[in-house]
């Protein structure tokens, strides 16, 4: 039978945990042995607390009873196999673990599922939210499985299988409580565990080990200092606690569900203060997993030891100062402050080391390599597959997947290089990219309808390029109408998530001129779809809808001019800068409603007059009554008032425009890039919502047109509904009078990477262009100026200058005072811009300046036409934009003057505004010269405490004459604070701390045993060896072998008994013995806080890096809040930190000190562990 709840809760009460091997023996597969075929059938599942169908809470324990005893050897998740179903967890795996329960005479085996841990509980054994999962038990014969056994030996043979789902909150519970109360804290000989120690940083012991009867509840509202929090005793002797005296630490809940309960610990911050009672708390608001919180508070108290128990030195006062010291191995990156505001890349930690980095991504090439394209010359290059092109000088490159590697890199003024394809265009160029001329990522443009009075033949979407999306394609259904226009396409073929396609538009024959007399360049009014959206990539102010330098191929012959669309003088109350239409890609505009509010007049022998009462929308085949545009006119002029006088109608009627999709990047604009952005004014970092560079978006394209005869079929008097007539059954020959095309969206432009090493170069006649193509006209009713509908602009792209040196703008003249009396014209040199709007009913608009005839057809508020593709996004990195960028010599001045120094980031990017379309990002490099790591704080946790009587504070003391002082970096050379001392490539050495005879110690390979400890080495360092380690250790004093002959101490231990230290060495600094002299029978320990190597050789640091170490400090934000407060200012000399109880550490590594040029041949130094010693 099933085991009921309550009968699963008693097991639970008194099951034994049996450990499973990891290596359970597997049987089954193949065929069977006689034995085993005589036993088969013997062992057997009788029954399970689970049924078929169940859905599960996800902590409940699955129990499953067998005939005979089962042999826990053979438990694992081979012959109890459980595992999701439902594909969108199969990444998931179930886990847990199995215990043979107690009292069941080995025969009922429980699995108690992981519990999760997070706050969204998936991460346990099973995801919450209805998935399905599967529990089988494979039997004797089952191939490629492992299979049960008896403690007999038999394998089973009737086996389980049950499919079961996880829980569905709210409408199922989560968890199940599977023990009565709230929970109780273990007070046992076994728990709470409690340090022995003090938690030296030299000698952590940081772990409270808490248990609590049943599971909890992990979820961060719950599990939390508030909750659980150790207090300490307000003075030695005391007994009471403040409740502001909260230990620091952090929670961890390391086993949850299991069969013994919770497990819990609290890790310990910095030191503990010794000789004083420490109190483990529970509050009455801690839960367990059903919820239940105990009504009472639960304490335990342990007393952290003395310092003279903890040295076992009963003669240490401990009224006297002692001596710690904290030390970085960087093992792992987990003291790397990844928010730090940097503004320089990260320093790398590998393989137990911080390293500088230059993480260029390109290959070395050779000095000849150079790209050269010479005036006037256009070339192409595709970035798909392996393509050779050919420079001006006859030198061949290849070209893999989009990706160019050179040494330099020119394109001369009046030169053009344009890629196209479905990959980036990235060059890696190791010394200089100069771009005088024209390099091109742009999409395409989109073509006006090719095929007139071709229904069957579909108008394709524009090409994005190097990553763009295509452009929608309109009329693509070729055997019926085409109710909507495709949606553009998203970047790297993600499919229909670019600018929204238009609706298509129905009409009647008595709409048009030959049936009702209408002027023919009028009667278009009548036959406007919907507008095809522009794609959006990035938000911002629309530069499209406000360019004025159209090129020929994005202005129509005979109607528009150069721009810009916005219509400033049409539409005097529209601010463009606060227009929200206008803050990303534009949405299409709606269908006509020419005379929408009339009613449909009786037919009677024929209507009198011509009449359309409003076109219909392809997909619902309704009118938009709720606005007339013979009432307000087409592109009605907005000149007062809140609002503009357009009616935008209700979108559920009518023909509908295309909507623009939503931007990649969320929110604000102030992250819409990829990287990180270091802001000067605020010392604070903005990390970009890009993970990966990206590209632009397809517009959409724009709806259909159809015209169709409609009759008084039923004799009433009345046009039967247009439902009768549309859509045509016999397409294109039925109740089809005139079928009129949509245009096909622009494509979106594409991702342009310039990752150079030397300086990039721009010039007076520099276009670097990732533009959205532009939209089109629909198919024209009457010549080419009464377009049916317009479709929308691809957006712009993402272009990438990079320069590990700088950006070089002197060429290009700006004025002399740029910001106050910019010029006429800006050079606007890099560009990622929209594409233009698509046109529609130009005919009916003929008051523009400048375009023939006056006709325009993509006006502001102009019916049917199509939206402008939204900006891309332009970044730019340098190493210190203060002196990286280069200004022309006549504007220098007033920009320096405008940005400060250094640099205002908002105001570098205020200046690059007139270089760039739109304004540009000025963002961290993610290589150059420098790289920085930033610890995160460091608590020295209740250190400062002690204030021992016998010395003076405050504590910590970051020099106290104690202990070495932190030595090894420029302390008081203004210009070079921090930076690491050297000489002749090689780090200085530090001061000798104990020296002796050569005959007292024992050496050995990597071993010198001392005795007699206490005659020569220093009291600090014998009550605690650990301090030693990182120090070096010289067997010849006179280091006759040069700087760098010691060997670094990697352990240390001191035998007061037999008063004997003993320090190993790091093997690979080599045998001790080997050097030992002679002439000069003296070893000696030197301090030594860093150790500082490059390519493998100790503390070498060569001429043209540089590395500096600098320190900040902080006192506690409030009491008993345990976070750092207003911190120091940023120093080189630690002793500047006294008392503060928080500190941090920042490492530059500056591989060009000398200002050379940096290179991929660079050398990279490497600290291996950086020491901070500290009394308290």
């Amino acid at each position: 039978m099933a085991f009921a709840p309550s009968q699963s809760k008693a097991f639970l009460a008194t099951a034994l945990l049996l450990v499973v091997a990891a290596g359970s023996s597997c049987f089954g597969g193949g065929g069977l042995s006689k034995s085993q075929a005589k036993s088969q059938g013997n062992f057997k599942v009788l029954s399970s607390n689970m049924a078929s169908g169940d859905v599960w809470p996800l902590n409940r324990p699955i129990l499953i009873q067998f005939n005979n005893p089962v042999d826990p050897s053979s438990i694992d998740f081979g012959s109890i196999i459980l595992r999701p179903v439902s594909p969108e967890v199969r990444g998931n795996p179930v886990t847990g673990t199995f215990d043979i329960l107690p009292g069941t005479e080995g025969k009922t085996i429980a699995f108690y599922p992981s519990c999760p841990t997070n706050a969204t509980n998936d991460n346990g054994a099973f995801v919450p939210g209805g998935y399905t999962y599967e529990l089988i038990l494979p039997t004797v014969g089952t191939f490629g499985s492992s299979v049960l056994r008896d403690t007999a030996g038999h394998q089973l043979s009737v086996g389980l299988t049950r499919s079961f789902v996880s829980p569905t909150p709210p409408v199922d519970p989560l968890f199940i409580d599977t023990v009565n109360g709230p929970a109780i804290l273990e007070v046992s000989a076994t728990h709470p565990v409690f340090p022995s120690g003090l938690n030296l940083f030299s000698q952590p012991d940081a772990i409270v080990e808490i248990r609590f009867n049943q599971p909890v509840d992990g979820e961060a509202s719950n599990l939390n200092t508030d909750n659980i929090y150790l207090l300490y005793e307000d003075a030695v002797g005391a007994g009471t606690y403040t409740s502001t005296n909260k230990v620091p630490g952090s929670l961890v809940l390391v086993q949850n569900c299991g069969r013994e309960g919770a497990l819990i610990q609290f890790h310990i911050q910095g030191l503990l203060p010794p000789e004083r009672l420490i109190k483990l708390v529970v509050s009455t608001d801690f839960a367990d997993l059903g919820g239940e919180q105990s009504p009472v508070v639960q304490e335990v108290v342990f007393q952290a030891p003395d310092l003279a128990t903890f040295y076992g030195d009963p003669s240490f006062n401990n009224a006297d100062e002692t001596a710690d010291e904290f030390i970085e191995q960087f093992a792992t990156p987990t003291g790397l402050d990844p928010d730090a505001p940097l503004r320089a890349p990260f320093a790398s930690i590998t393989d137990g080391g911080l390293e500088a980095t230059f993480a260029f991504p390109g290959i070395i090439v050779g000095p000849d390599e150079n790209f050269f394209l010479s005036q006037q010359l256009f070339l192409e290059v595709s970035t798909d597959g392996t393509q050779m092109i050919t420079d001006s000088n006859g030198r061949d490159f290849e070209v893999v997947n989009g990706v160019m590697q050179v040494n330099d890199f020119t394109i001369e003024a009046g030169a053009t290089l344009r890629a196209y394809g479905s990959n980036p265009l990235v060059i890696y160029v190791n010394g200089e990219a100069a771009v005088y001329g024209n390099l091109s990522v742009n999409g395409d443009n989109a073509s006006d309808t090719q095929a007139l009075n071709s229904p069957h033949i579909p108008e394709y979407g524009a090409s994005g390029q190097c990553g763009g999306g295509d452009g929608g394609t309109a009329s693509e259904i070729v055997d019926a109408e085409t109710l909507r226009g495709n949606d553009g396409e998203g970047p790297f073929g993600l499919g229909a998530q670019g600018g929204g396609g238009g609706e298509g538009a129905v009409q009647t024959n008595w709409a048009l001129p030959e049936y009702g007399g209408d002027a023919r360049d009028e009667a278009i009014r009548q036959l406007l779809a919907g507008g095809g959206a522009g794609g959006t990539f990035a938000d911002g102010l629309n530069v499209a809808a406000l360019w004025d330098r159209w090129p020929f191929e994005a202005t129509r012959e005979s109607y528009d001019n150069s721009g810009p669309d916005f219509r400033s003088d049409r539409h005097t109350a529209l601010d463009e800068i606060t227009f929200a239409p206008f803050q990303s890609g534009e949405d299409g505009m709606r269908g006509s409603s020419w005379d929408s509010s009339l009613a449909e007049p009786p037919f009677i022998g024929g209507p009198l007059g011509p009449y359309s009462n409003g076109t219909f929308g392809m997909e619902d085949l309704t009118r938009d009554a709720d606005v007339d545009d013979a009432d307000d006119g087409f592109d009605p002029a907005w000149t007062s008032g809140a609002d503009p006088t357009y009616g935008y109608g209700l979108a559920q009627f009518g023909p509908d425009p295309g909507l623009s999709n939503n931007s990649p990047m969320s929110g604000g604009m102030e992250d819409d890039f990829w990287g990180r952005r270091y802001d000067t004014a605020t010392d604070s970092v903005i990390v970009g919502e890009l993970l990966t560079p990206w590209a632009g978006y397809g517009g959409g394209a724009s709806g259909d047109c159809s015209v169709v005869v409609r009759l008084d079929l039923d004799g009433d008097s009345f046009l039967d509904p247009i439902g009768t007539f549309f859509p045509d059954t016999t397409f294109p020959v039925g109740t089809t009078i005139d079928y009129y095309k949509g245009a096909p969206g622009g494509g979106g432009a594409g991702q342009l990477l310039i990752m150079a090493i030397g300086p990039i170069l721009l010039g007076p006649e520099t276009q670097i262009q990732a533009n959205g193509g532009a939209g089109a006209s629909g198919e024209s009713y009457w010549l080419s100026t009464s377009q049916v509908s317009g479709s929308g602009g691809g957006s712009g792209g993402h272009v990438v200058l990079h320069s590990a040196t700088g950006l070089d703008l002197t060429a290009i003249d700006v004025g002399t005072d740029p910001i106050n009396n910019p010029p006429s014209t800006l050079p606007e040199s890099v560009q990622a811009i929209g594409g233009r709007r698509g046109w529609a009913g130009s005919v009916l608009i003929d008051d523009l300046t400048g375009a023939p005839s006056g006709y325009d057809g993509n006006g502001d508020f102009m019916v049917g036409r199509g939206g402008a593709g939204s900006n891309g996004v332009i970044q730019i990195h340098v190493p210190d934009p203060t002196t990286d960028i280069g200004w022309h010599s006549d504007a220098e001045a007033a920009i320096e003057a405008y940005v400060g120094s250094p640099a205002d980031t908002a105001l570098i990017e205020e200046v690059l505004d007139l270089y760039a379309a739109p304004k540009a990002f000025m963002l961290v490099p993610f290589y150059s010269a420098e790289s920085i790591f930033q610890s995160t704080w460091v608590d020295t946790g209740l250190a400062l405490l002690r204030a021992p009587a016998n010395g003076t504070g405050p504590w910590p003391n970051y020099a106290h004459g104690s202990l070495p002082a932190f030595s090894g970096t420029e302390t008081s050379q203004a210009g070079s604070l921090g930076n690491v001392l050297a000489s002749g490539g090689v780090v200085d050495q530090g001061a000798i701390i104990a020296t002796g005879s050569t005959a007292q110690p024992t050496f050995q390979a990597t071993e010198m045993s001392l005795p007699l400890a206490s005659t020569l080495v220093p009291e600090e360092f014998l009550l605690n060896a650990a301090l030693l380690i990182g120090y070096d250790l010289y067997p010849d004093s006179s280091d006759p072998a040069g700087p760098g002959r010691g060997f670094e101490i990697v352990a240390a231990e001191y035998n007061r008994l037999q008063d004997r230290l003993i320090l190993t060495t790091r093997v690979l600094d080599g045998d001790l013995r080997d050097a030992l002299s002679a002439l000069n029978p003296l070893w000696a320990i030197r301090a030594k806080f860093f150790r500082l190597d490059t390519t493998d050789e100790r503390d070498r640091l060569p001429d043209a890096a540089q590395m500096t170490i600098e320190f900040q400090g902080a006192d506690e934000s409030a009491p008993g809040d345990n976070t750092p407060g207003t911190p120091t200012a940023w120093t080189a000399d630690l002793a500047d930190l006294q008392g503060k109880r928080f500190f941090r550490y920042r490492v530059t590594f500056n591989i060009d000190r000398l200002d050379a040029g940096v290179s991929l041949l660079s050398e990279r130094p490497r600290m291996d562990y950086l020491k901070l010693p500290f009394v308290w």
